[in-house]
């Protein structure tokens, strides 16, 4: 009785399995609507395809754990996937919704942005995160998602002090700085590991959730301001960090 128990057990794992494998292929074909989307000039949806990819990104690797079934095929595929949602799809909506106006400026910066997400994604695949605290460099999955907030409030931001952020040039320019973080050595919470986190280092989500909120009661964009709060926090602490160290 325990042995058919148990091989009931495995077998009904074994089929829950292909949920992780089916998350990620939704994180594929996210990324692939929103390219459609953005070329039809559906831009508001093509970044909700985005958002909607981070989401299901972060779903998988959970589940895969959950279910047991982590593989080297489930890395490999995840990373596939990632490139295209966060890497290409993004070079697509930046380019189609605003850059092509600027024709090689343009295409230099969503070209750039391109080359060093698919440089991050094969470098982690190569030696991986190391400390499981921190990512070394902006997580491709947050620069797509702070793009794609971006196209999202961009009605808001047309109509604010902010408009500068939206132009071609101010564009390229914050598309160039996300790109090189990418690929940098600041170091980003990542909330994965089931280490105790650094206290200073939780003033980032503080004041992620403190922005979200100031954000909801002042009704501007929510996404776009959680996001950069992270960013911006975490360039800030890293760089107090740097501070501290050359003072020494």
């Amino acid at each position: 009785m325990l042995m058919r128990l148990k091989a009931w057990r495995d077998s009904r794992r074994k089929q829950l399995s292909i949920i992780p494998f089916l998350m990620t292929f939704a994180n594929a074909c996210l990324g692939l609507a929103s390219v459609v989307y953005a070329l039809n000039n559906q831009f508001i949806t093509s970044a909700y395809c985005i958002i909607l990819a981070v989401l299901f990104d972060g779903m998988d690797g959970k589940l895969a754990r959950i279910f047991g079934s982590s593989s080297s095929l489930g890395m490999e595929l995840d990373s596939l996937c990632d490139a295209v949602s966060f890497c290409f799809a993004p070079a697509i909506v930046l380019y189609s919704w605003s850059l092509s106006s600027r024709h090689w400026i343009g295409l230099l910066a969503v070209g750039l942005y391109l080359c060093l997400g698919l440089f991050r994604l094969a470098k982690f695949n190569m030696i991986g995160n190391g400390d499981k605290v921190f990512f070394i460099g902006l997580p491709t999955t947050a620069a797509a998602a702070w793009i794609a907030s971006l196209v999202i409030a961009s009605p808001w931001l047309e109509a604010s002090h902010w408009k500068c952020i939206i132009t071609p040039y101010g564009l390229s320019l914050i598309v160039g700085i996300l790109a090189i973080l990418m690929i940098s050595t600041v170091r980003f919470p990542s909330f994965k590991s089931r280490k105790e986190i650094p206290p200073i280092w939780l003033l980032i989500p503080s004041a992620a959730i403190c922005a979200g909120l100031c954000a909801l009661i002042v009704k501007i964009p929510f996404c776009l301001t959680l996001i950069s709060s992270y960013i911006f926090s975490s360039i800030i602490i890293n760089a107090v960090f740097l501070i501290r160290k050359y003072r020494r």
